[in-house]
């Protein structure tokens, strides 16, 4: 495969994981340390917080289709 789906609330809720995968993909050696310390900063309360937002639920709305809502959202 060429591309990897990397879906920002996933990795919110296991970044570790999501680092591992996408580090493999990208075949780059981090080591546990390193993942670690990123997964530190890592606020997993921004996994939906464009909802808060008028102006990024607009973008939303127009910008994400119906199809698209149902599959991911």
């Amino acid at each position: 495969e060429n591309y990897l789906e990397v879906k920002y609330e996933k990795y919110l809720k296991d970044p570790g994981v999501e680092l591992k995968r996408l580090s493999k993909f990208c075949d780059i050696n981090v080591s546990q340390c390193d993942i670690d310390r990123i997964v530190r900063d890592v606020n997993a309360s921004r996994a939906y917080a464009y909802r808060d937002d008028e102006a990024l639920m607009g973008l939303y709305d127009k910008f994400v289709s119906d199809e698209m809502k149902d599959k991911y959202f």
